[in-house]
């Protein structure tokens, strides 16, 4: 099993995308979840679960829609909760997954 721990809108160099668009914050957390999943040797069809945590519900109709470019049904399961905030005042949205890779 894999746990990879809450992915914001940071890319790999570190830099911060979609500030002012939780869509592409979204984008930008499930790509860098992609990532490590891959660089684990699975493929996002591996993961079981996907929580997001967002800091105003509204956030998570564009997660759902930006989930759906990632995963296949039968999608993983999902906890969303809203939060009175995350670390950095710049996130809106963090994504953490549990992926199963034989």
């Amino acid at each position: 099993s894999v746990f990879i721990a809450g992915r914001t809108g940071f890319d790999i160099d570190g830099e911060f995308h979609g500030i002012g668009d939780p869509a592409a914050r979204a984008d930008q957390a499930m790509t860098n979840l992609k990532v490590l999943v891959e660089e684990a040797g699975g493929t996002m069809a591996d993961v079981l679960m996907a929580n997001v945590f967002v800091t105003d519900m509204h956030y998570y109709t564009d997660y759902q829609y930006i989930r759906e470019e990632y995963f296949v049904e039968p999608y993983p399961v999902c906890t969303a909760l809203e939060v009175g905030r995350l670390v950095s005042p710049n996130w809106c949205l963090e994504v953490e997954c549990m992926a199963y890779i034989e």
